[in-house]
């Protein structure tokens, strides 16, 4: 039993906080609104006087507890100790009756002996949630008019470096050199340092050419400028004259000893005749346009690459020669620019127009987090704005969608089962799981009967028996990055739905998630399928969907002989464009007698059935040269077994024997 003078310590232990923030800083700001070095000194001293700081409390009606965030010190870093509560006894003695400020109690409902014991006030209780936001705050229009007020800072920033550089008249000696490299660090810092160079070099240019070699003689490239721009600048002979007069003090013997073979190496191989414009377009960060340069060398040893910025867009236009292919402007500030009268192609990237035609809205449950995310769509069905808000708690969610649940993907949410005595929720049109839909007593989706799990061939199965062992040996790693590459083939889901009794649809949406989530976890860099995932265009589908959130992966796939089934009758390269429409929305790759290659990890090339026709040998040599990694596959291949066979129906009616083997 608490009585009334122990409830009189507790409210006056609620409001010390808030003295100790008045009288440390002299100011009325809660602890939340104080600054990171603010928070570190109060925690410091509330430690010391055994005083606790909690940031969020309450109950949480999925899990069913009462729960704390509280606010801890660790190496002067502030984190978030997490408490949990299995009664409301435990949590208010804990907290000394600080229940209150900053708590939900969204789905619990105190009794008249919790109210009497601990002479709790019912108006102070929250009961909806900590957010007040609702969807109806993340329209279009109010996120486009934050987005504009929070360009605007930085739009100002750039208009602020456009008039700079413009005042910037001579520059006739190195003092002046490095007063106006100061000079920039120091009031336009936001923009890095490599931006001063690419802007005073382009203005100046050879007028600054010795200022530029002793300033990279003199200093690292923290400092902003590179070899790569003293070699793109100003030649192989202005490096050379870097290397021969390298400070000393920069770095040690043996680190100097590399930089200067590197260097050296840089010479050998750089010719600014094999430089090409690998992109450019608009850099919103730096609100400068731009253009990368790049060289690609014969060798295993990193491409050349230089980023040359302009101010605005006929400058850009200028350096490309008006051929706008492979430029992003989707941010550009460009409104009032015929970009019809530049050269353009499928490559090219528009500015965005602010007008939709299409809204969608997905509400999921993944990673533990409750999410909702909204896009909108232009004419062509490209994503033109999008937004995502994530939650912790339900009773955010809940809130936020303002109680609407319909289309809720909650395939991995089983707790939500125990928000059922929940007057005020309507679960109708939540996607779960068949149990959970019987306790919630929801309408079900079943799967047909009819399902194309297809016929099962007894001399595959003696194949995949023989095989096995060769698909089971340990990965290895075939990049030097150490990231390894996965094999996965044969999943045939419609026989997982089976295996794991699956009901409903639901059901089998769950067990493509589980055998994704599995295959994730290996968080390969690349990931090869070798057909026959489904025989169900339908599931397909949704595995390919589910699998695009693996943000690890570049994922290959090759067709097979199941992945025919759902088209009987079709003609091959009809059901072959099905599929890599699908795969390329995906952003996903599907071989079919093509091939695609790695020259580094992170841009993957492709060489076309087309070109593979019309290349020569040499020419394909030549071209994979430097690859790091060559992909090459289409379905499956049997024309050579005399056993298995379009002859046993493995393609049903789209591939006989004679068009299997041609």
């Amino acid at each position: 039993m608490v009585n009334n003078n122990e409830l009189v310590k507790i409210k006056s232990q609620n409001d010390t906080l808030n003295i100790i923030i008045q009288r440390k800083f002299k100011t009325n700001k809660s602890f939340n609104e104080l600054n990171e070095q603010e928070k570190i000194e109060i925690l410091k001293y509330t430690n010391n006087k055994n005083i606790r700081i909690f940031c969020k409390k309450g109950y949480d009606a999925l899990y069913k507890k009462f729960f704390s965030y509280e606010y801890k010190l660790l190496n002067e870093i502030i984190i978030t100790k997490y408490n949990s509560y299995d009664d409301f006894e435990s949590y208010y003695l804990d907290l000394n009756g600080d229940i209150y400020c900053d708590s939900c109690y969204f789905g619990y409902y105190f009794t008249n002996d919790e109210i009497t014991k601990y002479e709790l006030n019912k108006n102070l209780l929250n009961f909806d949630a900590f957010i007040s936001e609702t969807i109806d705050d993340d329209t279009f229009e109010k996120i486009i008019e934050r987005k504009k007020e929070k360009d605007k800072k930085i739009t100002e920033n750039r208009d602020k470096i456009i008039r700079w550089i413009s005042r910037v008249n001579e520059i006739n000696s190195y003092d002046s050199f490095i007063r106006k490299y100061n000079y920039f660090e120091k009031n336009y810092t936001f923009f890095g340092k490599e931006v001063f160079f690419s802007l005073i070099i382009q203005k100046f240019q050879f007028s600054i050419k010795e200022f530029c070699i002793k300033f990279a003689s003199l200093h690292d490239e923290s400092y902003g400028l590179k070899i790569e721009d003293i070699l793109f600048y100003y030649g192989k002979e202005a490096l050379i004259e870097v290397i021969n007069n390298l400070s000393d003090a920069l770095y040690s013997p043996i680190i100097k000893k590399n930089k200067i073979k590197k260097m050296k190496s840089l010479v050998e191989h750089f010719s600014i005749n094999s430089l090409y414009k690998c992109k450019s377009g608009f850099d919103w960060s730096k609100q400068l346009f731009y253009v990368l340069y790049r060289q690609d060398y014969d060798d295993f040893q990193s491409p050349f690459e230089i980023k040359k910025y302009m101010l605005d867009f006929e400058e850009l236009a200028k350096e490309l020669n008006n051929d706008l292919s492979k430029c992003d402007l989707s941010l550009a500030p460009i409104d009032n620019i015929d970009i019809k009268k530049y050269q353009t192609d499928s490559t090219t990237i528009f500015p965005t127009i602010y007008n939709y035609s299409k809204h969608m809205i997905e509400k999921e449950y993944f990673n533990l987090k409750f999410c909702v995310k909204q896009k909108w769509f232009d004419d062509n069905g490209k994503i033109i704005l999008s937004d995502k808000k994530n939650f912790g708690f339900f009773f955010d969610f809940y809130h936020y969608l303002k109680g609407n649940l319909i289309d809720s993907d909650l395939l991995e949410c089983d707790l939500i089962v125990n928000l059922k005595d929940i007057k005020s929720i309507n679960f109708e049109g939540i996607k779960v799981r068949s149990t959970i839909a019987k306790s919630l007593n929801l309408k079900q989706e079943y799967l047909s009967k009819d399902l194309n799990y297809g016929t099962e061939f007894n001399i595959s199965k003696k194949y995949e028996i023989e095989t096995n062992d060769n698909y089971s040996i340990s990965r290895i790693n075939l990049l030097d990055e150490g990231r390894e590459i996965s094999y996965i083939s044969d999943i045939h889901l419609l026989h997982q739905y089976k295996n794991f009794g699956c009901e409903t649809v639901n059901d089998a949406f769950y067990i493509n998630r589980r055998i994704i989530n599995n295959i994730n976890k290996n968080k390969s860099i690349i990931q090869l399928f070798g057909g026959d995932i489904s025989s169900d265009y339908f599931f397909y589908e949704n595995f390919i969907r589910n699998l695009k959130k693996n943000v690890y992966a570049n994922n290959f796939f090759v067709l097979g002989n199941h992945e025919m089934w759902p088209f009987d009758g079709y003609k091959l390269d009809i059901i072959i464009s099905k599929y890599r429409d699908l795969l390329n929305e995906h952003k996903m790759f599907l071989l079919h007698n093509n091939i695609y290659y790695f020259e580094d990890i992170y841009f993957v090339k492709e060489i076309t059935t087309k070109e593979l026709t019309e290349i020569s040998d040499e020419e394909l040599r030549q071209k994979l040269r430097t690859a790091r990694l060559i992909i090459f596959g289409g379905i499956g291949f049997s024309g050579y077994n005399e056993e298995f066979n379009a002859d046993n129906g493995i393609y049903k009616k789209v591939l006989n024997r004679e068009q299997e083997i041609q």
